[in-house]
C-alpha cells in the first residue's frame, strides 16, 4: 500500500535508546511517509496525573511489562502479518487480471509491528537471567520473517496506476490508483492516522516525564554501585545480546545485577505505570480518534479474515525454512 498506509508502499528507523526511539515506530512511520494529519486533536495537550509509589504493581514477567492500553488499541504483530498477507493476496488477484504476477518493488516496506512495549525495560525475570543472561529465546522472538519474491517487480502502472504504459488485455481498465488502491479499499480503506500520531506523541511525552528520568537514573546509580556502568537496561541488552553462543559469566552477572536493581529501585514498575498513565489519559482525552480507529480496525479485521479464507496467496512469494528449503508458509522468527 502506498503513503497513507504508513510504510506499505508496493512501489515504493533508526531505533535509539530513548523511549520514543525504542517504541516510536508509531511516531516515525507517519513522518517518514508524509502522511500525518497534523490535526487539532493531535496537537492538544493531554493532562497526565502523577504516578504514586503505593499504586505501583510489581512487574516480574515480560507479559506484564508489555501490557498497556495501547496494546489493546492497536494491532498485534500477528494481526499486522495477517493484514499484510491479505493485502498481498488481493494484489495478486488484481495484477493477475491484467496478465501479471504480483512482485513488489524493493521499496515495499510493510509494517511488522507498532511497538515492542517490553523492549525498553529489558529483562525482569531473575531466574531466567541467571541461566540465560540477555539471551532468552522468548525475548528474541519477533514477527514472522519478511517473505522473498521471485521474478521482476510488477510494473508500477499496474501497481499504482501511474508510470510507464503497459499493454493491457483488450477492454481492460485499471482501477483508480492501480491494484494498490483497489486492495486497500477492499480491506476497509486507509488506516486512520490521528490515533497513530497521538500514540507517537505519548512516547515522547512519557520519555520527558520527570518520573521516567528519575527511575532510570536510580537504576543506573544502583548498577554503578555494583560495578557496572550503563545509562539504561537497553544499553546492557544491546551490548550482550548480539554476542553469539552461550551467555558468558560476565553477561549473566550484569543481567542479574540489572534485574536486582530494577527490583530494588522499582524502575520497571515505575516506567510501566508512567507509560500506561500517559496512554490512558490520551485515550480518554481523544475518545473520538480512538473510537474511529477501533471501528476501522474491526471492519478491516473482518475483511482480512474473509480474504485469507477465500483468496490464494501470491504465486511468487516464498520463505526459507530452518533447513533452507523453500516454503509457502512463514516460519516464526527466532
Amino acid at each position: 500500500m502506498v503513503c497513507k498506509q504508513s510504510g506499505r508502499g508496493a512501489v515504493g528507523g533508526v531505533r535509539g535508546r530513548t523511549l520514543a526511539g525504542l517504541l516510536g515506530s508509531l511516531l516515525t512511520v507517519a513522518a517518514v511517509s508524509g502522511c500525518g494529519t497534523g490535526g487539532e486533536a493531535a496537537s492538544r495537550a493531554t493532562s497526565v496525573p502523577p504516578v504514586t509509589l503505593p499504586s505501583l504493581t510489581r512487574v516480574t514477567t515480560a507479559a506484564q511489562a508489555s501490557a498497556s492500553p495501547f496494546t489493546e488499541a492497536f494491532e498485534s504483530v500477528d494481526e499486522l502479518f495477517a493484514e499484510r498477507d491479505a493485502y498481498e493476496r488481493l494484489m495478486q488477484a488484481c495484477t493477475a487480471r491484467y496478465g501479471y504476477e504480483f512482485v513488489p518493488h524493493d521499496t515495499y516496506r510493510p509494517r511488522e509491528q507498532f511497538f515492542d512495549l517490553a523492549q525498553p525495560y529489558g529483562p525482569v525475570d531473575l531466574a531466567t537471567v541467571r541461566e540465560l543472561g540477555y539471551h532468552d529465546p522468548a525475548s528474541l522472538q519477533g514477527p514472522p520473517p519478511a517473505p522473498m519474491w521471485e521474478g521482476s517487480p510488477t510494473p508500477a502502472r499496474i501497481l499504482v496506476g501511474r508510470g510507464e504504459e503497459v499493454t493491457l488485455p483488450s477492454g481492460a481498465k485499471l482501477p483508480d490508483g492501480g491494484c494498490d488502491a483497489e486492495s486497500v479499499r477492499a480491506l476497509g480503506g486507509e488506516r486512520p492516522q490521528e490515533a497513530v500520531e497521538l500514540a507517537g506523541r505519548v512516547f515522547v511525552a512519557a520519555d520527558k516525564d520527570p518520573q521516567w528520568g528519575r527511575a532510570v537514573r536510580a537504576w543506573s546509580d544502583c548498577m554503578r554501585a555494583k560495578g557496572h556502568r550503563f545509562t539504561s537496561s537497553v544499553e546492557a541488552v544491546e551490548r550482550y545480546r548480539s554476542r553469539p553462543g552461550r551467555p558468558s559469566a560476565e553477561e549473566k552477572a550484569v543481567a542479574v545485577a540489572d534485574v536486582e536493581c530494577k527490583d530494588s529501585t522499582r524502575e520497571v514498575d515505575t516506567l510501566v505505570a508512567v507509560l500506561a498513565t500517559h496512554e490512558a489519559a490520551t485515550i480518554a482525552d481523544h475518545r473520538d480518534a480512538f473510537a474511529e480507529y477501533a471501528r476501522w480496525r474491526a471492519k478491516q479485521s473482518q475483511r482480512v479474515r474473509a480474504v485469507l479464507a477465500s483468496t490464494p496467496p501470491p504465486v511468487r512469494r516464498y520463505w526459507l525454512d530452518a533447513a533452507g528449503a523453500r516454503t509457502t508458509a512463514p516460519p516464526r522468527a527466532q
